[in-house]
Formats: C-alpha cells, sequence, structure tokens
C-alpha cells in the first residue's frame, strides 16, 4: 500500500476503537481531547502499519511529518502556524513546551479528522446572543489549556498502569517525573509533564 492508502486505514481503525475524551473545559461545559487520549492508539496503528511521524518546530510553522517506512520516499507532511502561551505561573520554557504540545494534538487531530467542539459558539454568552447585543468579555482560553494543578487520582493511576505493563520500575518512573516536572510524585504532576510522561512510557512499548 502506498502512504495514503496506510493513513486512511489507520484513521478507519482508529475511528473504531470508541476512544473517550478526559478533558474537561468547565466554562464551556464540554469534553475535549487529550494527546493521551489517541496518541497510543496512532503509534500503535503506525507500526502495524509500517508507518512513523516526527515533529519539527521552526519560528513560523509546527510540522508533522508521516513516512511509509516500507518506501521512505512517500512522505506526507502536516503544517500549522507557531503560536504562543501565557500561561498563568509558567516560565518561558513551559510555555514553549505548552506551545509544542498543543500542536502536536492538534497536528494530529488534522491527520486523522479528529473532531473538536466548536471553540468560539461554546464560549458565547446565550442570553446575550439573543438580546442581539455585543458579546461579553471573557478571558479567552482554548478548550484544552492544561490547568496548573496537579493531575487527577486516575491520570496518576493510569502512569502507574502504563509503567508497570512496559516494565519500567517506580524508581526509574520517578526519576523522569523529577527531572520532567520538578516534583517527587506522580500525583504531584501538571498536564504538560504528564504527557510527557505517557509518550516516553508508550515510547518503551515492545516491537
Amino acid at each position: 500500500m502506498n502512504i495514503y492508502e496506510k493513513l486512511q486505514l489507520c484513521k478507519s481503525e482508529l475511528q473504531s476503537k470508541g476512544l473517550k475524551k478526559t478533558g474537561q473545559n468547565s466554562f464551556a461545559h464540554y469534553d475535549y481531547w487529550e494527546l493521551s487520549d489517541f496518541l497510543p492508539s496512532i503509534i500503535s496503528l503506525f507500526k502495524d502499519n509500517n508507518l512513523c511521524s516526527f515533529f519539527s518546530f521552526g519560528t513560523d510553522l509546527a510540522t508533522l511529518t508521516i513516512v511509509n517506512s516500507e518506501m521512505p520516499e512517500e512522505i506526507i507532511n502536516m503544517t500549522s502556524p507557531m503560536s504562543t502561551a501565557d500561561l498563568k505561573g509558567c516560565h518561558a520554557i513551559q510555555n514553549m513546551g505548552a506551545v509544542q504540545t498543543y500542536q502536536r494534538r492538534y497536528l494530529y487531530m488534522a491527520a486523522f479528522d479528529i473532531s473538536e467542539p466548536d471553540v468560539l459558539d461554546g464560549t458565547l454568552d446565550p442570553q446575550k446572543s439573543q438580546q442581539g447585543k455585543q458579546q461579553a468579555k471573557v478571558p479567552f482560553n482554548e478548550p484544552d489549556l492544561p490547568p496548573i494543578v496537579p493531575i487527577s487520582a486516575s491520570k496518576a493511576r493510569r502512569v502507574y498502569q502504563l509503567a508497570a505493563e512496559v516494565g519500567v520500575s517506580e524508581k526509574t518512573l520517578l526519576a523522569n517525573v523529577k527531572a520532567n516536572a520538578k516534583v517527587d510524585t506522580v500525583e504531584a504532576m501538571t498536564e504538560i509533564p504528564y504527557e510527557k510522561i505517557m509518550a516516553w512510557l508508550t515510547s518503551k512499548k515492545k516491537v
């Protein structure tokens, strides 16, 4: 199969997996996709169909490159304009990491035709819209901005379970948590380090 047939097959198989959204927007009251909701399945599908992917981040563009491992000359590039983040309580490098995490998620969603709620419709004030008044000025945050709070207990359990599945010891896990999240426990991690740790553990799965 060529790269387009393989990617279409991966899209179809991903849609049939019945994946669930775990992100929650408390302002507009809807769920959204987190990178960890579909990344493990995409990695598995790419392995099964001899595809691989990697990202590059430039000044102007973020690029997702998908390569047919059987015919490396077959390549699909998907791009997105680079942006910025201004998360409260985060250093510049953490904001850059947030942007890269969002870009990875958005580009995978574009590549796999994964749908997301309409952000603008979700943030409108229904009462003022009906009255034809000017839209209320509210802080516009993307629906998936990771809160600067520790991850949920269920996500912490997910980290431990995946670590056990791939044979990563608790000592090694906590060392990586400390290096990436600057905290001593899995439970104290916030969303961005959580995504990185989950991606790292997923990459440990035996091929």
